[in-house]
């Protein structure tokens, strides 16, 4: 499910989801569909369903857009997991409706572009249904005859950090490492990336942008949003405005995610900006400038 790792010079390892990788026709097929929709000709009622097949690729292309801007970035949960995955823009993360999150994990997905790396690995018991106390037992790390795992691939790592966790109970001698180890402790497991039953709750995800592959997918495209022309601009525009009126995509907050983006666009004009803004929906964020 994952393309090949890739390791840093500082050791850190990076993926990338493959079950959402692209051939070169899929772009080229999102252009066609995107000269449709910046038509002053195109017209939703004549064609919704165009609309609804392109509406998660049109994020996906402003998403690329946004991981160039400055202060603006992606983080990952659960990417292994298409029913938990989650793959957000930070700065909207907390705005949108659960509903609209499904969406995005199910239609649109971790772009090509999208290197994954371990951010944190969280050891309070916050986010678990388990403590660590339960993990180090028979249910984790030994097997149905009870034979120990420690040294096996599954479950070593872990039993080193739960280790290195409770050093300080007099168990065992342990020097104290940076929390950045536990990365590389992860990282001894040559399944840490695909093994969501083991990690499932322990890793948060960073995310690196591939510039190159961006500039790749681009140029398949043909265009970019900053280089529409105007009119082409606003006429995209009115088609994420008309599709407030596709009541499977309004109730999931679609549209106005995807006006989100348009209205926080720095090319987006500012009179497009005041007609989005004139809709009066909660539930398209504006940031503060």
């Amino acid at each position: 499910m994952f393309e090949e790792m890739l390791t840093n010079r500082d050791g850190i390892q990076y993926f990338r989801a493959e079950y959402w990788m692209k051939d070169d026709s899929h772009f080229k097929e999102f252009s066609k569909s995107l000269k449709m929709l910046t038509s002053d000709k195109f017209f939703i009622k004549n064609d919704g369903e165009l609309v609804e097949k392109a509406i998660p690729e049109l994020i996906i292309w402003l998403w690329a857009d946004y991981a160039l801007m400055p202060k603006q970035y992606f983080t990952c949960w659960h990417p292994y997991d298409k029913d938990g995955e989650k793959f957000c823009l930070s700065t909207f993360e907390d705005d949108f409706e659960e509903v609209t999150n499904e969406y995005l994990a199910r239609w649109v997905g971790i772009p090509m572009w999208a290197e994954l790396s371990i951010d944190e690995v969280d050891t309070s018991d916050a986010n678990y249904d388990r403590t660590l106390e339960d993990c180090w037992g028979r249910r984790s790390f030994t097997n149905g005859w009870g034979k120990c795992q420690f040294l096996e691939k599954v479950g070593s790592a872990l039993a080193l950090i739960y280790a290195s966790e409770n050093a300080a109970d007099g168990d065992l001698i342990f020097e104290p490492k940076p929390r950045g180890a536990y990365v590389h402790i992860i990282q001894s497991d040559p399944n840490w990336y695909r093994d969501q039953w083991t990690y499932y709750n322990w890793l948060d995800f960073a995310v690196t942008v591939d510039k190159k592959e961006i500039d790749r997918e681009a140029k398949l495209i043909g265009v970019t949003f900053s280089s529409l022309s105007n009119e082409e601009r606003s006429n995209l525009i009115s088609v994420a405005i008309d599709s407030l009126k596709i009541k499977d995509l309004e109730a999931k907050k679609v549209p106005q995610y995807l006006l989100t983006l348009l209205l926080n666009h720095p090319a987006t004009s500012e009179e497009d900006k005041a007609r989005i803004v004139l809709l009066g929906d909660k539930h398209i964020i504006k940031l503060e400038d």
